[in-house]
């Protein structure tokens, strides 16, 4: 990976890394920041989106990635109603009413 550029190496080999040096972060094209000159070569590209097939992993691995799912849809959730509590209490005369209400 090369930071802070949306460059990713692929299958790189330690005979790699001094053509990725200088191709890439030394040289470049002139004028251009840095990146401007990758190694074709030994870019991965990536589709976007989640790209991560796991139809042919076993159920358990399955299962869990579900789960992991659910857990995100919960966590969402719950990060919402913490922003809308942090909200509405940084919000002038909100916390009153509620501590009106509340005797």
């Amino acid at each position: 990976m090369i930071y802070p550029e949306p460059v990713w190496y692929a299958h790189v080999q330690p005979a790699d890394v001094d053509e990725i040096f200088e191709s890439h972060l030394l040289h470049g094209q002139p004028g251009a920041p840095p990146g401007s000159r990758p190694v074709a070569r030994l870019l991965y590209n990536a589709p976007p989106g989640n790209n991560k097939e796991t139809a042919h992993y076993p159920p358990a691995v399955q299962d869990l990635e579900k789960q992991e799912k659910a857990n995100d849809k919960r966590r969402a959730a719950l990060y919402a109603e913490l922003r809308a509590a942090a909200e509405a209490a940084a919000t002038p005369g909100v916390a009153e009413e509620r501590d009106d209400a509340a005797v």
